[in-house]
């Protein structure tokens, strides 16, 4: 079982959504600019607060 196929159910518990939804792609990104692991995880944690911000703005503004 790769890392990946380890992620998605903990991804999915964790109700992290936004994150699954680009994790191959990220994933990827990592190995081509050959990021560090803390790089790596900070990268996905900014475009998860990202995402929650334009969901807040978005119900507060409806």
């Amino acid at each position: 079982m790769s890392p990946i196929d380890e992620l998605v159910p903990l991804l999915k518990k964790l109700r992290l959504n936004g994150i699954l939804q680009t994790l191959e792609l990220r994933t990827q990104q990592a190995a081509d600019d050959s990021l560090f692991h803390a790089e790596f995880l900070l990268r996905l944690l900014i475009l998860r607060a990202s995402q929650k911000r334009v969901w807040w703005a978005t119900l507060i503004l409806n």
